[in-house]
């Protein structure tokens, strides 16, 4: 083997070395949003406790994303979903991350990043929800998943989530 042909093997090797450090770092920060993005999401429901009008049950859910949530944004197809569900049952019982028994799909945010990329305001949504209200319903609360998406090859689901709203968790039906 000549010294030409060894030395390009070493640099290509140093190039593949030097691109898989640069691959794990930028995971690693995306990985720590990732375990981190519940602490961050803000959401405001009302009204609080949910409450019956007629056979169904309306509330209005805002929910905020900080811009930090949103660093991947120079990737147009970066995206943020929370899935809002009412899981049934005794709030004590929650277990963040935990699979459910039973649960009412309920809507969702979508938070696209390149939407938000030449504006300086927080990430805010405001949508009204409704479901038909069932006897077993009465004692239940809120929750969500965070879906993310970076580019076309990096998916992630999370959750579920308690729903907070001003600090307390969103409860029953009245």
């Amino acid at each position: 083997m000549t010294s030409n042909t060894l030395r390009m093997k070493l640099n290509t090797i140093y190039i593949l070395l030097f691109a898989l450090m640069i691959a794990i770092c930028a995971c690693t920060k995306v990985f720590d949003v990732l375990r981190q993005m519940h602490e961050y999401e803000k959401f405001t429901v009302a009204p609080y406790p949910l409450k019956r009008s007629g056979n169904n049950v309306v509330f209005t859910m805002l929910a905020k994303v900080p811009k930090k949530l949103l660093l991947y944004r120079r990737s147009k197809k970066t995206q943020y979903t929370f899935e809002i569900r009412y899981r049934i049952g005794d709030i004590e019982k929650f277990i963040p991350l935990e699979k459910p028994e039973a649960e009412v799909n309920i809507g969702g945010f979508k938070f696209i990043a390149s939407e938000y990329q030449s504006s300086n305001i927080t990430p805010t949504q405001t949508k009204t929800f409704r479901f038909t209200d069932q006897d077993q319903y009465k004692k239940g609360f809120l929750v969500y998943y965070t879906f993310v998406q970076i580019g076309d090859h990096f998916q992630q689901w999370r959750g579920p989530y308690l729903i907070t709203s001003n600090g307390k968790p969103v409860t029953g039906i009245e």
